[in-house]
Parts: structure tokens; C-alpha cells; sequence
């Protein structure tokens, strides 16, 4: 009876040997291995797919916020303040703020700015009407966009155009084209209004803002500096639309830098000497040259 007990132990030890592995056998360990490597995998996809999510994301709120912002993105870009002569008639706008005594100030130099520009032409004897509104607009064409929308001078070109083209024909002469803005850089902007700031194709676009001032050039004594001028004005459209078309493919930096120009946190000198690039869709991540 002994020799039968002591057989049948022996036997289930044997048995359990041959189906159930030890800690450190090898099916064991294999096991294990493609369990991690199952469970890496794993979050190696939620990883991308949240990256993936959240890039969509800021690419919709680029979108948005540069829909909403595109005058203003250009204008601070294209527009060098300095160029244009002092913003007196905001000055006198109701909501302005000043005293009496700096309204006064402003009124009197803004009379003998305009004198100079173009109401000399009305106290001539006999006055010259053609010449005084061909004048008046090339000067409301001289002035700031803020100026321009003063209370003093807002709406005013359309009618000062329609004035200067009776003038003319009674005069007998042909009316200069006053159909679009008669400075390089203020006549991007319309055009690029035009199109609802949706450029395609950059060179198409700038033959189109060519041809658009042709007639300027050709009508101007000062024709080098308003070619120049174009020259520069497109120059900085090329170096926004580049801003711009990298923050819509992703780039967060270039993201972050429109929406500090637009804030005024960035100046425009600032935002134009920087380069972006697309931003790279596998990483999710900006790349900044």
C-alpha cells in the first residue's frame, strides 16, 4: 500500500511539472512580453490620436481668429505709419478727449495743412475747380486709414471723385481714374478686401495689384518712389501670407505671433523679420526658421 501511495505522488508532481510553468520559464516570460508590448502599443495610438485631436483643434481656432482679424493683420503689416503725416483730424472727433485749447491747436494746423494741399486752388481768381478736387483726393489718399475714417473725412472721396469729374468735363479734359486709391499700399489692401483675403495664387495676385496701378505710374511725376513703394508693399504681403498660411497648417507659433500683432504685443518690424514654415503633421509640433 505504501509503494502505491508513494507511485500516484510521484505521478501528479510529474503532471504538474509538464502543465503549469515555473516563474521563470520561457512561456511564461513570452507571454508577459506580448502582454507589454500589446499594452505599449496601445498607448502609443491614444498618445497620436490625442495629439491629432488637439492640432485639428487649434487649426479651427487659427481659422477663426485670422477670419476675424484679416484687415487688421494686414493692415499693421503693410502700413508704415511714418509715411503718412500727422492723424490732426481724429483730433477733432467727438469721442477725442482733448481740451478745447488742443482741438484749437489741431483745427489750426489742419486748416493750413489742407490750404497747402488743395484749397489754394479755390482762392485762385478765378478758382480752379478741376484741380482743386484733383488735389483734395490725391490728399485724402495721402492720409493714414485712421484719418481717413475720421469724422472730418469719412465718405468723403466718393463724392470729391464725382465733383472732380464735372469739373473736368466742363473744362473739356479727360478725368484721371480715380477708381481705386492712389497709393500703392492702401490699393493692396483694397485689393486684397476685394478678394475677402483669400489670395491663391501669390504671382496671379500680383500681376492683378500691377495692373491695377498702372494707370498711377504712368499719371505720376513721382513715379520711382510710388513703384518702390509697391515694390515694399507686396514685399510684406508675401512675408504675412507666409505667417498666415503656416498658422493654418498647424504652426502654433506663428499662430502666436498673429495673434501678438494684432494684440500690439509684437510690432510690425518685429513680425515681419520672422520666418515660419508649415508645421510638421506627424510630430504635431512648429517649426520656426
Amino acid at each position: 500500500m505504501i509503494g502505491i501511495t508513494d507511485s500516484k505522488a510521484a505521478f501528479h508532481q510529474k503532471k504538474t511539472e509538464q502543465i503549469e510553468p515555473t516563474p521563470s520559464s520561457p512561456a511564461l516570460n513570452k507571454t508577459k512580453l506580448n502582454v507589454q508590448e500589446a499594452s505599449s502599443a496601445s498607448v502609443q495610438i491614444s498618445d497620436a490620436a490625442i495629439l491629432k485631436y488637439e492640432r485639428s483643434q487649434h487649426i479651427e481656432e487659427a481659422k477663426s481668429f485670422i477670419s476675424e482679424n484679416n484687415r487688421t493683420i494686414y493692415e499693421k503689416t503693410l502700413v508704415d505709419f511714418n509715411r503718412y503725416p500727422e492723424n490732426l483730424a481724429s483730433k477733432l472727433d467727438r469721442d477725442s478727449g482733448l481740451s478745447s485749447e488742443e482741438r484749437s491747436e489741431a483745427q489750426n494746423q489742419l486748416n493750413q495743412r489742407e490750404l497747402e494741399a488743395f484749397g489754394k486752388y479755390a482762392k485762385q481768381s478765378p478758382p480752379d475747380l478741376e484741380a482743386y478736387f484733383e488735389h483734395y483726393i490725391e490728399y485724402l489718399d495721402s492720409l493714414s486709414p485712421e484719418e481717413q475714417a475720421s469724422e472730418r473725412y469719412q465718405g468723403q472721396r466718393q463724392s470729391t471723385v464725382m465733383a472732380y469729374e464735372r469739373a473736368a468735363q466742363e473744362n473739356g479734359s479727360k478725368p484721371r481714374d480715380f477708381s481705386f486709391t492712389q497709393d500703392p499700399i492702401l490699393s493692396l489692401l483694397e485689393s486684397l478686401e476685394e478678394m475677402e483675403f483669400a489670395v491663391g495664387d501669390v504671382d496671379s495676385f500680383h500681376q492683378t495689384y500691377l495692373d491695377r496701378l498702372s494707370p498711377l505710374f504712368n499719371n505720376s511725376s513721382n513715379r520711382q518712389t510710388l513703384e518702390q513703394e509697391a515694390i515694399l508693399a507686396f514685399n510684406h504681403f508675401e512675408r504675412t501670407n507666409q505667417t498666415i498660411t503656416a498658422a493654418l497648417a498647424g504652426n502654433r507659433e506663428a499662430f502666436s505671433a498673429i495673434k501678438s500683432l494684432v494684440s500690439g504685443e509684437l510690432e510690425a518690424e518685429d513680425f515681419l523679420n520672422r520666418v515660419f514654415t508649415p508645421s510638421n503633421e506627424k510630430e504635431g509640433v512648429a517649426n520656426v526658421t
